[in-house]
């Protein structure tokens, strides 16, 4: 029960880690350099979503034990550090940054948070969610720390500061990790076991249709707020943003939720027991909209106590929280279509929502404070119902 509930924890705290700093940075540094630092953490983001497909994922497949995870980690090493190089690369070419400061941190960004998050999944998979909890407690810590001493010491209002503490704090809970792993576990870097082209191929065969639908999630709900920076004003991109970040307190219950019920829905689906599915359904419904509806005041309270009132931020705050209710309990039917390895229908069903969303946004809402959280509402709502639709069919033509 305690390692169940150190995993809570540490997955509570990694979120918190990207929720946290955007509030941080909202309320006490000025709209501009706000706006900036989500611009850059925003882009860097999206080295996190191809690790985790093609690189994370593919570990909790292979990696079931530790003699595996010494066979597999110096070759996920590397591919993470070339991963990591590529997507650095594009969007350092997509942004122009002539900053040389900015660009290192750009760069290890890309590198350090998807390096700190598959570090912290190896330590599930050797059942010591409390060293992962320890770590993730560790980057909390040291960013909050540093991030209260350069406002309220030094006064610091450029953004480029507080991500080179960002970076330095995810070297240090990488670092700790990685100490930890070697001498407990002894899972060191090999150089014998570096490359594999065997492995690569297993590892694209695996995550290419993950990687391609996490992509399209990622562009309609992080992804926007770069497409969309220049159309709306810099307090409704700041105020979109943090608003995303107090309703993702619902997301992480589903996420903490889909971690503990993807192994019995597999199981289930191989034994094709579905009424034991249809009385998971029913339970996820429940719990999933009765803590959804708790978490909608604790955000919307929370907000307020932080943020003056207004009733665009209100709105913006609403519909966020309707799309993570929404979506989330909408997210039982992408379990089960996930069970069933039909990974290629969700990217299919993500990308003909995302381009829907996109589009609908180009024609009707530009230059409209609540475009991002509207385009963010569509892709939810529609995602969501074709899963629902896609599973139908999938059990009805069988």
């Amino acid at each position: 029960m305690k390692d169940k509930l150190w995993k809570y924890i540490d997955q509570f705290l990694f979120a918190l880690i990207n929720i946290g700093t955007i509030l941080f940075i909202s309320k006490f540094i000025n709209e501009y350099e706000a706006s900036k630092y989500i611009y850059v953490t925003t882009f860097t983001s999206l080295s996190l979503v191809v690790n985790a497909a093609f690189i994370i994922s593919p570990t909790w497949y292979y990696c079931t034990n530790i003699e595996k995870l010494k066979e597999y980690h110096s070759f996920n090493l590397l591919l993470l550090i070339l991963s990591s190089i590529i997507v650095s690369f594009f969007i350092y070419n997509i942004m122009h940054e002539k900053n040389i400061l900015l660009s290192i941190n750009i760069f290890f960004l890309c590198l350090l948070f998807p390096l700190f998050d598959y570090l912290r999944r190896i330590l599930y998979i050797l059942n010591d969610e409390k060293k992962a909890g320890i770590s993730s407690l560790l980057l909390v810590c040291t960013t909050l720390t540093s991030y209260i001493v350069l406002k309220f010491v030094y006064n610091i209002e450029e953004y480029i500061y507080y991500i080179s503490y960002l970076v330095l704090s995810l070297f240090i809970s990488s670092l700790f990790i990685l100490i930890k792993i070697t001498l407990t576990y002894k899972i060191q870097f090999y150089f014998e076991m570096l490359f594999s082209p065997q492995k690569l191929k297993s590892y694209i065969n695996l995550g290419k249709w993950s990687a391609l639908s996490m992509l399209c999630f990622w562009v309609s709900t992080q992804g926007i707020f770069i497409i969309f920076n220049n159309y709306i004003s810099e307090q409704a991109f700041v105020t979109s943003k943090v608003c995303l970040s107090f309703s993702s307190v619902i997301a992480i219950f589903f996420s903490a939720i889909e971690n503990n019920l993807m192994p019995s829905l597999r199981k289930n689906i191989i034994n094709k027991d579905l009424i034991k599915i249809e009385k998971i359904k029913i339970k996820y419904f429940k719990n999933g909209l009765l803590v959804s509806i708790l978490f909608t005041f604790i955000a919307i309270f929370s907000y307020f106590i932080l943020y003056d009132f207004n009733y665009t931020s209100l709105f913006i705050l609403l519909m966020l929280c309707f799309y993570q209710t929404f979506s989330g309990i909408f997210k039982i039917y992408a379990y089960l279509l996930k069970s069933i390895n039909k990974y290629n229908l969700l990217f299919y069903i993500n990308l003909s929502c995302t381009a829907a969303a996109l589009t609908l946004a180009y024609m009707f809402l530009e230059k409209n404070n609540f475009l991002i959280s509207i385009t963010i509402l569509i892709f939810g709502i529609s995602t969501s119902i074709l899963y629902k639709i896609a599973l139908h069919l999938h059990f009805q033509l069988r």
